[in-house]
Order: C-alpha cells, then structure tokens, then sequence
C-alpha cells in the first residue's frame, strides 16, 4: 500500500482535474483493508466517472488497484480494481459471455459495479453470481439479488464502501463471435462517441424514454460552453469534452446550466451520471478558471 499526505489528486484523475487531498491511499491487495477500518474514505478507481470538484479537501482517498482474474470450475473471480478492457481481453480469449462490449468502458470493475455499467443492451450485472463488499466496518458477501441493480445504478449508489472482489457465471461462447461483436461495437463507439478527447463519458441519465442527447441536438446544444476548457461533444452532445488546462467549476456549472435547460425544456431533472466529489465540509471554494 502507498500512502500520500496533502497531495493534488488531479494527476489520478481520468479528466486530469481535481484539488489536494489529505490523504491518499492506493490499495493493491485486499490484505491491506484492515488498515482503513472505521475510516471515513471516499473510493476512487480510475476516476472514469468521477469529477473532483474541489481545490482542497480533509477527505481521505482510496485508489483501488486490487487487479487479478482467478478461474475456477464454475465461476470467475475477479479483482475489484481490475480494468474491464482486461477483463474483456480475458473473457473474449477463454470464450465467455459478459464482457465483450462492456470492456469498452474505460473503468475498473469496482466503479462499474456500483454504477451498473452498460454498453448496447450488455449490463456488468448480468452474470454475476455474488460480490465481496467491504463497508468500513466489515466485510459482506452479497448475491445478485441483493444489490439492487436497476438502469445504471445499484444499492452501493451514495454509500460509503468498495467492492473487493466479485464472482461471474462461466457462460461459453465462440471466441470467433465475441471478437466479431467487440469489433463491431468498437466501430460503433468510434462513429457515435468522442473516444479521444478527455470525457467522463455521458453526463445524464436517459429518462422515461426521453434521449438527453437528441434533445440537446434539437436545441443546437453541441459545441456549447460557457468556459474555453469545457464544452459539449460536436460529437455526442451528452458527453462534455474537456481540455487539460481546465478547472473543475467550468465542468461543474456547465452540467449545471445544462440541467436547468434540460428541465425547462421537458420540465424533467434527470439524473447526473457522473459522481461529484465536493470537499467533505461542503463549503463553495473560490475559484478563478485562468488559474490552476
């Protein structure tokens, strides 16, 4: 394990953005858990959803890097803090169903989990069999059943704690057809998604059938900022695009602003999908977006 005192978290960032934190802890196996018992902590794996809105913050902050795939006869184990295109790369060589598209998704099996990941009708809850989730005080096994798994969210949604480990049904399948349907998908994701730019992926729920992106489309919402560092995709209009040279409120009041035009339109509040860490105290910090 490796231990950081008053350090930016911006470099551990997917997006590059964040603040100073207190105190940071990079887990790479579960034996070091008990170290953190009764800790207030907040998870991070990559940070592929997450944006760090804050300049400093008294939190304390757990990177997990807890990567392994284990197989046994009936079921896959797997790391909480394995990255899924690992995963994917794994299952597709073996020849087993699950991860062929959600592998595309850039996170680590953990955050996938709690945010119950999708990709073109494949959900990271599928096939799996039970998870190991630790709560700060003690850790519990969980069945599918119990985690609540809805669209794109799940029980562990809000709550402190991180998924150690998860076991999946072993489901066969020719290795030939899921390379040709993650092929497929690639070049889907490619035509529709801004894959190269920093993004932290889509930024709204869709809701009662209504498509956040469309609607921004029909609002002439794509290329929109209200900041130079941040704006929507020219591709995906529910994807914001950010520079390396921003600063967190210009991502923030952005999502914002697109709330309130979402509501006016459709009179609607959907969902944010991606997690907001404020500093623990939740006071408004000053900022200014020429500086870093």
């Amino acid at each position: 394990m490796k231990h950081y005192h008053n350090i930016s978290i911006a470099p551990f960032s997917y997006i590059k953005v964040g603040g100073i934190v207190k105190d940071l802890y990079i887990i790479e196996n579960e034996e070091e858990i008990p170290t953190l018992y009764k800790r207030d902590f907040r998870i991070v794996g990559n940070g592929s959803k997450i944006l760090f809105a804050f300049t400093n913050d008294e939190s304390t902050y757990i990177i997990d890097r807890n990567s392994y795939i284990k197989e046994y006869a009936n079921f896959i184990e797997i790391g909480g803090g394995t990255p899924l295109s690992t995963i994917g790369q794994y299952f597709e060589n073996k020849g087993y169903l699950g991860f062929s598209r959600i592998r595309f998704i850039p996170g680590r099996l953990g955050g996938a989990l709690v945010q119950n990941a999708s990709c073109f009708n494949e959900c990271i809850s599928d096939l799996l069999v039970s998870l190991r989730y630790f709560n700060g005080e003690k850790i519990i096994e969980l069945r599918q059943n119990e985690c609540q798994f809805s669209y794109r969210d799940s029980i562990f949604k809000g709550i402190k704690g991180m998924i150690l480990s998860s076991k999946f049904k072993k489901v066969p399948c020719n290795p030939l057809l899921l390379k040709k349907d993650s092929e497929f998908i690639r070049k889907q994701k490619e035509k529709s998604q801004p894959l190269h730019v920093l993004s932290l992926g889509s930024t709204f729920q869709n809701v009662q059938n209504y498509s956040v992106s469309k609607i921004l489309d029909e609002l002439n919402f794509k290329g929109f900022g209200l900041f130079p560092h941040a704006h929507i995709s020219l591709v995906h209009s529910n994807f914001i695009e950010i520079k390396k040279s921003c600063f967190y409120p210009e991502i923030s009041l952005l999502i914002n602003h697109l709330n309130i035009v979402l509501y006016k339109e459709i009179g609607i509040f959907f969902p944010i999908e991606i997690v907001i860490f404020r500093r623990k105290d939740g006071r408004i910090q000053d900022f200014s977006p020429q500086k870093k």
